[in-house]
């Protein structure tokens, strides 16, 4: 075999060859290819997690306080004009949840102790914490304010001197810039060197006597604004029918309904019947056999028992028509219920300041 014929033979199976490699490519490609596309149906459920923690550190930061940035600062030592409130009742009148621990107010916020204690009775709130809150470095009149811990999100009291210096003050919050709200105060002097406030969302404010409230949760507001209203109103029924406000113990049913008692319990222990109090004992065939049926305008009743006592309690409310009523109650352990033994009520001299 000669030189050309040799090299052409050559040729030939290098061609060969190349063609092989050019299609054990194509193959490759084809099933890289194949391998990409086989798992794309498990990929499609691959953004669902990531979208899901994006959506909840977007409600996370929205929910956040708009106020943990600030700084801060202890307490003074020294109370502020606030509402009193009646004594606890022994312990033995009120059995304690499983797993509910006191609450224990440091020294430094000592200022804030009865309207704490105010709030746990009035209330459905239930206080987890009680700490020091940012806006104590505010306001020029104060530096009284506390941040309260709560089963229903966080919430700043500032406590100024006097009454009704809480109620000038009003928020001015600028939404221009979106997702950079600014805010600061008008109606009271700020301390120097404050200026703007920085919030993740809408700061909500109440404000009653000498108390300032804020929060991120509009919810406060509505039930401040109804606590305030109900507690002014049993305090002038009280004074409309001759009783010391003092003596008696509000029962807040919201948190007693939490509480269960049987009535052997109650045959065991007699002090345990407060816990089947119900303020709308009317609902049933009661006084005189003629159930009262609440009209519109009708403020929501309380319900008081007498401090040292547990068979006797006083139901009140007022009227749309401004009139005040009192109902006596007394227990009934053979028909196991409260039964009211005495109706009493009085016009109120003015309408307009309890309505």
């Amino acid at each position: 075999m000669d030189l050309d014929q040799r090299l052409n033979e050559l040729g030939r199976t290098k061609r060969q060859e190349g063609l092989t490699d050019q299609q054990q490519m194509e193959h490759l490609r084809r099933g890289i290819r194949q391998k990409l596309q086989r798992p794309s149906t498990h990929r499609r459920w691959m953004p669902a997690p990531i979208v899901l923690s994006l959506l909840l550190i977007c409600i996370g930061a929205w929910v956040y306080p708009p106020w943990d940035h600030l700084k801060q600062i202890g307490m003074p030592l020294s109370l502020p004009n606030v509402p009193s409130d009646t004594q606890v009742p022994p312990a033995s009148e009120s059995p304690k949840k499983e797993g509910e621990k006191p609450l224990v107010l440091e020294d430094q916020f000592a200022f804030a102790a009865d309207f704490v204690d105010w709030m746990q009775r009035y209330t459905n709130y239930e206080i987890k914490q009680v700490t020091a809150s940012p806006f104590a470095d505010v306001f020029e009149a104060t530096d009284q304010a506390v941040m309260l811990e709560t089963n229903k999100g966080k919430l700043h009291v500032v406590f100024f001197p006097n009454p009704g210096e809480a109620e000038k003050v009003e928020i001015d919050e600028d939404f221009t810039v979106r997702g950079q709200i600014t805010f600061t105060f008008t109606g009271a002097k700020l301390k120097e060197g404050v200026t703007t406030l920085h919030a993740t969302g809408p700061t909500y404010q109440y404000s009653y006597d000498n108390l300032l409230f804020l929060s991120s949760n509009s919810g406060f507001v509505l039930t401040f604004r109804n606590a305030f209203k109900d507690f002014d109103i049993y305090k002038n029924i009280f004074a409309n029918f001759g009783l010391n406000f003092d003596e008696y113990t509000y029962l807040n049913e919201f948190k007693q309904e939490k509480t269960k008692v049987s009535f052997e319990d109650i045959d065991q222990n007699p002090a345990l019947a407060i816990h089947k109090l119900n303020s709308f004992w009317w609902a049933k065939p009661g006084f005189k056999e003629q159930p009262y049926v609440p009209k519109v305008g009708d403020r929501r009743p309380g319900v008081f028992v007498k401090n040292g006592t547990y068979d006797e309690a006083i139901s009140v409310h007022l009227t749309a028509d401004g009139i005040h009523h009192l109902f006596r109650l007394k227990w009934d352990n053979t028909q196991k219920r409260w039964a009211p033994v005495e109706h009493k009520q009085k016009p109120w001299k003015s309408k307009q300041s309890s309505s």
